[in-house]
């Protein structure tokens, strides 16, 4: 038995899939995997392993609410369907997040049917007892040469077997080949059934790039983002060992920073002295012939205060070392300031044990830079609230790091 209870087999298959995704997910040694900044569920044949953050070595309840908060997180920022958790539900959420995610893709397919599928015109060739549609002489010479009773035509149908309903049932095909429970695999073969006559073929990222929705079938898109990321997150046995894998990975950083930035949505209304948006990158190196472009993670601005400076905001999913910030953030908070013309920036940290916020400023280092004064705070968000929940009004500590900073001399310019 191998690292995390897995088989050889197994332990190959989670090498082969971090191999295919460009060694990404986590590191593989000898006999070993180390996790990095990727969270989620991975399962590898009957195995499944979730991944949490910042759980590392603890016990049996922080993993529960690690798990909770991993949930939460991902259902504020939309990339999961789970009702906020109440009693009655408390059974669902003690689910693997694999199950969640399975069993929440089964729940949009199945409203789908309920609804009726949407058909849509395609192109057909087909070799035929009939002259229907555009004959294509070339291909009718090679295939009908001694079978002229045939045609080789090329013809428009009204049908189901489009590519939107093709990557909603090869998604169905991995649920029904991937699921541990035997009740998921059942539901996912009877959807199977109700989907006869439509094609599953595999499905690469350029094919699934090419669907379009309209309005008829805008109500597809939560099923198919759903679908998606079940194809995308297959890798399948090529050697038929069963042990296929399924992973459903995000990275931490990124995950990070869209729940801040929902957090700060949140809060954001005519009695919030701030407003928040995301900021478009901006080019602040040009060459030749290629351009790099920098973009900070949020920007805040003053609401109804002219010429009132603006924040950058930056999250930071890592606990710094020593509490003190890394030289490469703070480098990478002085380019946002010179280039977005804030007085202040602020690093967000995630507050795992008692942490205090610190404020410092940028030296002017000659003078073409000596006229912008500014500085760079380190403040730290608090996740859970008094019921060990992630507090979804967290955002209001930010708001009140934002106007502490407003007195910091550093501001003036």
């Amino acid at each position: 038995m191998g690292p995390h209870g897995l088989t050889s087999r197994q332990f190959d298959a989670l090498a082969r899939l971090n191999e295919e995704h460009g060694f990404q997910f986590y590191d593989v040694g000898r006999q070993s995997i180390r996790f990095r900044e990727h969270v989620g569920v991975i399962q590898a044949g009957d195995r499944t392993l979730e991944i949490l953050p910042k759980a590392g070595r603890s016990s049996g309840d922080d993993r529960d609410r690690w798990h909770d908060a991993l949930i939460d997180m991902l259902r504020e920022c939309r990339l999961l369907k789970v009702r906020r958790s109440t009693q009655a539900d408390l059974a669902t959420r003690r689910r693997s997040l694999l199950d969640l995610y399975l069993e929440s893709y089964v729940e949009e397919v199945r409203g789908l049917l309920r609804e009726g599928l949407v058909r849509r015109y395609r192109r057909r060739r087909q070799n035929q007892p009939v002259l229907r549609g555009r004959l294509l002489f070339h291909s009718d010479l090679q295939r009908n040469l001694v079978h002229r009773e045939r045609f080789f035509t090329e013809h428009q149908v009204f049908d189901l077997n489009h590519p939107l309903h093709h990557a909603i049932k090869r998604a169905l095909h991995i649920v029904r080949l991937t699921a541990v429970r035997p009740d998921l695999r059942a539901d996912a073969e009877e959807l199977v059934d109700h989907l006869d006559g439509i094609d599953a073929p595999v499905l690469r990222p350029e094919h699934l790039d090419r669907i379009r929705f309209d309005r008829a079938t805008e109500r597809y898109r939560d099923a198919y983002k759903l679908a998606r990321l079940i194809i995308l997150s297959f890798c399948p046995d090529v050697r038929r060992g069963r042990e296929d894998v399924l992973a459903i990975l995000f990275d931490m950083n990124l995950l990070f920073e869209e729940y801040v930035y929902r957090l700060l949505r949140r809060v954001e209304g005519p009695d919030c002295p701030w407003t928040f948006r995301r900021q478009a990158g901006q080019t602040f190196w040009q060459g030749e012939h290629l351009s790099k472009l920098i973009r900070p993670d949020i920007v805040a601005e003053p609401r109804g205060r002219c010429n009132a400076p603006r924040v950058i905001l930056d999250t930071k999913w890592k606990i710094p070392r020593d509490r003190k910030p890394d030289d490469a953030d703070l480098k990478q908070m002085y380019a946002y300031n010179l280039q977005w013309g804030a007085a202040h920036s602020l690093l967000l940290y995630p507050e795992l044990s008692d942490s205090s916020h610190v404020s410092g400023r940028f030296l002017p280092g000659g003078d073409p830079l000596a006229s912008h004064q500014h500085g760079c705070s380190m403040g730290f968000l608090n996740l859970f609230g008094p019921s060990n929940r992630l507090d979804l009004e967290a955002g209001q500590g930010v708001v009140r790091m934002l106007e502490d900073l407003r007195g910091l001399p550093s501001q003036t310019r």
